[in-house]
């Protein structure tokens, strides 16, 4: 069965591969990429569409994301859960929850203004954070 420390392991992985809207391997990946990636490279069962990335759509975005995955508390932040991030009202961005080399909370995602997936500080990214969910079948 697959675990937070498999989700982090794996997310890890893909530190550095360069921002692509819409892509799905090593050569780019948007934020929903690095997801369905991340959950199928751990053996999870992965929708998937890009029809949310060309045309942003809020509820597309939500649809792919809330069908598969679950809600978490907030009180309960731990490495390998998901993070949703408001780039409005609406949840237009994600990525997972980590620990950086210092131990901090920090949050890996594939970053439109940095070209490429990065680890940043759970900090700077606090105030966006709307929900917290958790891939379906994680022991």
């Amino acid at each position: 069965m697959t675990t937070l420390q498999d989700i982090i392991t794996e997310a890890k992985t893909w530190l550095g591969v360069k921002f692509k809207k819409g892509g799905r391997d090593r050569f780019g990946v948007d934020c929903v990429g690095l997801l369905v990636n991340v959950g199928r490279h751990c053996g999870l069962e992965i929708a998937d569409t890009t029809e949310y990335s060309f045309d942003p759509n809020p509820e597309k975005f939500q649809e792919l994301v809330y069908g598969q995955t679950v809600a978490m508390p907030f009180q309960g932040l731990q490495p390998g859960l998901i993070v949703l991030l408001r780039q409005t009202v609406f949840p237009m961005h994600t990525g997972i929850l980590s620990r950086d080399t210092y131990g901090r909370l920090s949050i890996i995602n594939a970053n439109l203004h940095k070209r490429q997936v990065v680890e940043q500080p759970y900090s700077e990214w606090k105030d966006q954070v709307i929900g917290i969910r958790s891939y379906k079948g994680i022991a």
